[in-house]
């Protein structure tokens, strides 16, 4: 629901705790949180809306059954729809984003001050403030659950090192190589 600039979302389960919180154990419960958090970012993106910010501590974890919901929503941001899939944020909601570096991919730190700072970048505003982030903020989170660490400049040139620190780790659960392959991938496209 919608009430002045203040966006709600409402849900039935109550009964959860923020990710931040959770452990998941098997290769097979992390790539699910994932693909849960996924589904909710594309209802929120099939709508116009934007998650600005990003942290397991927004989201909360509900066991039975399994789901994910938005618990800290002040940086849920409307979108319109523009020519060529471009969204361009209404002016309005810019000066109440809240970012999370953490996840933030690093051409956003540099327009996150501009734009805190009153900078008026209509172009950067479209190119920059789309599902894209989305998808790389979960990217991160993504990389943080498979490998108990948050990713490091070195993590993003993608050398065979990382690829055998995967296979080490989850070699018992899938025995399996091409599987392990296509996380990478997936992991990369993020």
């Amino acid at each position: 629901g919608e009430y002045g600039d203040t966006y709600y979302l409402l849900s039935d389960v109550h009964m959860g705790q923020s990710l931040d919180q959770v452990t998941f154990d098997t290769l097979e419960a992390k790539c699910n949180v994932v693909v849960r958090i996924a589904e909710l970012l594309q209802i929120l993106h099939d709508n116009h809306y934007l998650f600005m910010d990003f942290k397991p501590e927004n989201i909360l974890w509900i066991d039975k059954p399994e789901g994910v919901r938005l618990f800290d929503v002040d940086s849920v941001v409307d979108a319109l729809g523009h020519d060529l899939g471009a969204w361009e944020i209404t002016q309005a909601a810019l000066h109440t984003l809240r970012f999370n570096e953490r996840y933030l991919p690093e051409e956003m730190t540099l327009f996150q001050n501009r734009i805190l700072s009153g900078s008026d970048m209509e172009r950067e505003k479209t190119l920059l403030l789309t599902p894209r982030v989305n998808i790389y903020q979960l990217g991160v989170y993504f990389f943080e659950l498979l490998f108990d660490r948050a990713p490091g400049k070195e993590d993003l040139l993608w050398g065979p090192d990382l690829q055998e620190e995967l296979c080490q780790r989850y070699l018992q659960e899938v025995n399996q190589e091409e599987l392990l392959e296509s996380l990478m991938t997936v992991l990369k496209k993020m």
